[in-house]
């Protein structure tokens, strides 16, 4: 990849790394977390993600498929800048140039702001897209302590300046009245925690999110699972998604056509190895999804 803001990391995710020409997959660390409110420090997050996939066996029973098997190239991690605007703008560079070349960038943040940058070189493409985000919090605050462009409002700008209109948030639980209001407005749609577990509605609802579309960019926050699976994120919230519910939705949304796909806002500093071991595992078993459908599986 000829990005000059790229430097190599320490670790290989995995633990290997073809060559960017052979790869399916591009394996991209973005350490931001400068607009982070609540617990900071998902900026160490890339390098343990790689440190624990290590340690992880590689085999998907759900999808039949073996990450070890898959093309991924790890380029490193970016280098970020202090300002929000910016590291965006070199999101959008790398996540441009590695669809451009045929392959799906997976991001390891960082903040769960990253997204917005992929979001940004996917519009920027003309590529049509549903944003399937897994997520306790909409992100969708117009501003949020004097910012309209952080963690806390991101899906907002999406919407309102990307063009970004068909959002499918999964396991929302928590929000505010203006957020509320913005997506009943709007008619964004989303399969509520509680709605997963059964407690409110049907199963309609997350069948119609789940449906295939032309193309789907998946953002994972890991404060959709309930604290007591993944307690090390930058804002936990109660009553969340179990990780069996999530891997059977991760696996059907996968049947789309994904382009991109990123885990945001791990907080190694906090976690006793639990967290980092759930949230790697479910991106394993969303990049071997990813393989199946593209395999026709």
């Amino acid at each position: 990849m000829d990005i000059d803001f790229l430097t190599a990391p320490p670790l290989e995710f995995l633990g290997r790394s073809v060559p960017f020409r052979q790869a399916d997959y591009v394996v991209i660390g973005i350490p931001f977390d400068r607009t982070s409110t609540y617990r900071p420090g998902s900026r160490f997050a890339p390098n343990a993600i790689r440190e624990v996939s290590l340690n992880l066996e590689t085999y998907s029973f759900l999808s039949d498929v073996d990450a070890e098997d898959l093309r991924i190239h790890d380029a490193g991690n970016l280098s970020t800048p202090a300002g929000v605007e910016e590291t965006v703008e070199r999101v959008r560079r790398v996540v441009s140039e590695v669809i451009g070349s045929g392959k799906v960038p997976i991001l390891l943040g960082g903040e769960h702001t990253i997204a917005y940058g992929a979001m940004k070189a996917l519009s920027g493409l003309g590529m049509g897209f549903d944003a399937m985000v897994f997520d306790a919090h909409s992100d969708a605050r117009d501003e949020y302590e004097g910012l309209r462009l952080s963690h806390a409002t991101f899906m907002r700008r999406a919407f309102e300046e990307l063009g970004v209109r068909d959002i499918r948030y999964i396991g929302l639980r928590a929000i505010c009245k203006e957020e509320l209001g913005f997506i009943r407005r709007e008619g964004v749609r989303a399969a509520t925690a509680l709605e997963i577990k059964g407690l409110r509605g049907g199963s309609h609802c997350l069948d119609a999110l789940l449906s295939p579309t032309p193309s789907r960019y998946i953002s994972i926050d890991l404060d959709v699972l309930d604290p007591a699976f993944a307690p090390a994120v930058g804002n936990p919230e109660g009553c969340g998604v179990y990780p069996e519910e999530l891997l059977r939705i991760l696996k059907r949304a996968a049947s789309a056509n994904v382009v991109g796909i990123d885990l945001c806002e791990y907080v190694p500093v906090y976690d006793d190895g639990s967290t980092g071991a759930q949230g790697v595992r479910l991106l394993l078993e969303a990049i071997c999804a990813i393989e199946a459908s593209r395999r026709g599986g």
